[in-house]
């Protein structure tokens, strides 16, 4: 199995840096494209700017030149302009397989009618125009289920993604919670799971103690008393890491408990709304369904 993930994750990181586009800038604003330079392999339609079937089959063939990948499906997920003449983003939903494992994953090209790149960058920042992309959250995720401060009908809503062995979530998401308590009226705080296995892979295991507890309702208050814990983030044994949380928030949990189907259930289906947000660190958090990069906002809410 692990070696299984391995290779997904090779591959799909050979997908993520190679490129393929046409030499050259576009017709009134310089931008700055990754330093491999290749024709693409499509040709824009009749009125200068690709057709969404003009990407899918050059990420097709892109795939298939650069990795091992089987690719099953994949779909136009989001598209934006980008403040840049001509240029558009695409975000695409792609479903893969890697020795007969199946899997879903995000990719992101970029097009400016004659040309498609996997990279673009703003030359006075250095900064990637992928950081300019914000897919709207679908309001679903305003559930009951999900509320851990404050009142559903409160003036304001505020999204966070969080993983529980984060530094700064550690002490960033008790200050905002606080926040939200002092605010009841005027804030509703929505938490979403979001461990990042792969820099804390025992994250895992108490993201899904902390939907068990959450779930039978025997403890109050779960997300505070967990990033209050203070468990060590170098543990790698999943049983120590159940035990140094059942201590912690005095539960009895076993691993036979935090692996029910429906405990991995909603686990997964929180990474999934985090990956198709486009989140890739934590804490993110929206404030009123916009992204806020600042993290500060909620403190002005009233």
């Amino acid at each position: 199995m692990k070696k299984n993930l391995l290779n997904i994750f090779t591959v799909l990181l050979a997908l993520t840096i190679s490129g393929c586009m046409t030499d050259g800038t576009t017709k009134t604003d310089k931008v700055t494209k990754t330093s491999s330079v290749e024709k693409t392999t499509t040709k824009p339609s009749s009125s200068g700017t690709m057709s969404d079937e003009d990407i899918i089959n050059f990420e097709k063939k892109r795939i298939s030149l650069t990795t091992t990948l089987d690719v099953k499906s994949i779909k136009i997920f989001h598209r934006q302009k980008v403040p840049v003449a001509d240029w558009n983003v695409y975000v695409l939903s792609l479903e893969l397989s890697n020795e007969g494992k199946q899997f879903e994953t995000k990719d992101i090209l970029f097009s400016d009618g004659a040309t498609i790149t996997t990279e673009l960058f703003n030359p006075k920042t250095s900064r990637s125009f992928k950081d300019k992309i914000e897919v709207q959250l679908p309001q679903s995720i305003y559930a009951d289920s999900h509320l851990i401060a404050g009142d559903k009908d409160a003036k304001h809503k505020v999204v966070l993604f969080s993983d529980p062995l984060c530094p700064f979530c550690i002490g960033f998401v008790p200050e905002v919670i606080s926040y939200v308590r002092k605010n009841p009226k005027a804030v509703a705080l929505y938490y979403y799971h979001f461990p990042l296995v792969s820099i804390h892979p025992t994250s895992m295991v108490i993201a899904q103690g902390m939907i068990k507890l959450h779930k039978i309702g025997k403890i109050d208050d779960v997300v505070m008393k967990t990033y209050k814990a203070n468990i060590d983030p170098k543990l790698t044994d999943n049983q120590k890491v159940l035990d140094a949380f059942n201590k912690a928030l005095n539960s009895t949990l076993t691993m036979a408990d935090i692996t029910e189907k429906s405990i991995v259930d909603i686990l997964q289906n929180d990474m999934k709304i985090a990956g198709d947000s486009l989140i890739s660190g934590t804490p993110t958090i929206y404030v009123d369904g916009k992204l806020d990069r600042s993290r500060e906002l909620y403190k002005t809410l009233k």
